[in-house]
């Protein structure tokens, strides 16, 4: 038997040592001693995971928009190939996590329309001037089959 395994795990453990808590409760799935597990932890922590995931994709969305909304609206030259260097680093980022929760792909529309408000704000603070920062409010929403379309580069 594995020297992790404790007889009944507290909340405290859960608490106190997170990373010491999963090992126990590993030990005791692989031991199965499921009346001994943490069952209200152990779905709190399964929520997080699946949370986490969303979270990932909606802070690539938003940097893959953000650049792709300065591209735009911007008459800058200089930026533009590190804007397009980053959409497509999002991009990729965006893909592998996808492979990895293809059933994130349903969300990720809904997850562009919610964050559009602080893309724009983003976008803006980014910008210098006045008038970029009123066009990028105008402009309107990618959807998510531009931002993720690796040909898509909104015209000069």
């Amino acid at each position: 038997m594995n020297e992790h395994v404790t007889l009944k795990p507290t909340v405290d453990a859960y608490e106190v040592d997170s990373y010491a808590w999963t090992r126990s409760q590993v030990d005791l799935l692989r031991a199965g001693r499921f009346d001994s597990l943490d069952v209200e932890n152990i779905i709190e922590e399964i929520e997080s995971l699946g949370s986490e995931q969303v979270h990932a994709v909606e802070s690539h969305l938003i940097k893959a928009a953000v650049h792709l909304l300065k591209l735009a609206v911007s008459e800058d030259v200089d930026p533009r190939a590190g804007w397009i260097n980053t959409v497509n680093e999002q991009r990729r980022q965006i893909k592998r996590r996808l492979r990895k929760s293809p059933s994130l792909r349903r969300q990720v529309a809904d997850l562009i329309v919610e964050a559009w408000p602080d893309i724009v704000d983003e976008t803006c603070d980014g910008l210098r001037r006045e008038a970029e920062q009123a066009h990028a409010r105008l402009y309107p929403m990618f959807s998510d089959h531009q931002i993720l379309d690796p040909d898509f580069f909104p015209d000069d």
